[in-house]
């Protein structure tokens, strides 16, 4: 289990981010946004290559410029060579003593009984599904390199998200083979208007009646540049359904002239609104709720290579 940080320490912390938020939001926005843009920027090979191999997968592939001598090479179908590997994991998972756990630290005793029966008991397929949510994942890492990301959370109950790995934006200097490496960790995923008006009733977002394409939560002008960046976080579905990009961040919080903030925090923005207020993560291993990993993984970045 990871290490928490002790309540009072956690109490300052939160005192800290509270006054930062009242201080000065807009500094969250612009620093989750310019880390988003720090990933994408870093990645983009990357992320250009998981297209490609995630539409050789699926079998959308140009072959209009093939020559006659071409056509009679066969080789192994992108979708046929990741179902067999997948099928093989698969198998893994029929040994029924599959969650193996070990001592837990911190505590007076050994409690990897205990962890195991409740490991086992969330991860069947009556509940979690970790099988089959687990040979998902690695379906995407074998077809573009890293795996969907995996993401617990507990709701009445343990329950396992997942999301494509280019919804997922890390620290450059994440490690590989490391998820809870580097500075940040950034999930961004395009979420309906009208969800985000129902989630500020029940108090979980602020500020959602500032999430608009035009203007800003100052009232300040902005460049027509900012105008245009400002319209692309914001998507017209159809004529009724409106979504906003929303990014959620975690990790290290710097300042404005690149000290430390907050070590480890969260926070959530849409388009650039700080809807959700950071808030400090109490752990200290565990640092953001996802993981992935890679079949085959490179040795200087996080990103690895899959089997096509």
């Amino acid at each position: 289990m990871p290490d928490i940080i002790d309540d009072q320490e956690l109490k300052d912390r939160e005192e800290a981010a509270d006054a930062l938020a009242g201080e000065d939001q807009k500094h969250f926005v612009d620093y989750c946004i310019d880390s988003a843009r720090e990933s994408r920027e870093s990645r983009k090979d990357v992320l250009d290559a998981m297209s490609l191999l995630w539409d050789a997968y699926q079998n959308i592939m140009d072959f209009g410029d093939k020559e006659d001598w071409q056509s009679k090479v066969v080789t192994n179908k992108p979708f046929a060579a990741v179902e067999r590997a997948i099928a093989i994991i698969r198998k893994a998972f029929k040994n029924p003593n599959y969650i193996m756990a070990e001592g837990v630290e911190g505590g007076d005793k050994d409690m990897s009984e205990e962890v195991k029966k409740a490991m086992v008991y969330w991860c069947s397929p009556q509940k979690v599904d970790f099988p089959r949510k687990f040979s998902n994942a690695g379906r995407m890492a074998m077809a573009v390199g890293l795996s969907l990301e995996l993401i617990p959370r507990w709701e009445n109950g343990m329950l396992l998200d997942w999301t494509e790995p280019w919804k997922i934006l890390r620290d450059p200097d994440a490690l590989p083979g490391e998820p809870w490496s580097g500075n940040y960790w950034i999930h961004e995923e395009w979420i309906d208007k009208w969800k985000l008006e129902e989630g500020e009733k029940d108090g979980y977002y602020i500020n959602i009646g500032d999430v608009k394409p035009g203007g800003t939560p100052t009232g300040i002008q902005d460049s027509k540049e900012e105008i245009e960046k400002r319209k692309q976080m914001f998507w017209d579905r159809s004529k009724y359904r409106k979504s906003v990009l929303v990014r959620e961040f975690n990790g290290v919080v710097l300042g404005r002239d690149g000290k430390l903030l907050l070590p480890n925090a969260k926070y959530t923005i849409g388009g650039q609104t700080l809807i959700r207020k950071p808030s400090v993560i109490p752990f200290v291993n565990i640092r953001w709720p996802g993981s992935s990993f890679a079949p085959i993984p490179h040795i200087l970045r996080y990103d690895g290579r899959g089997l096509i």
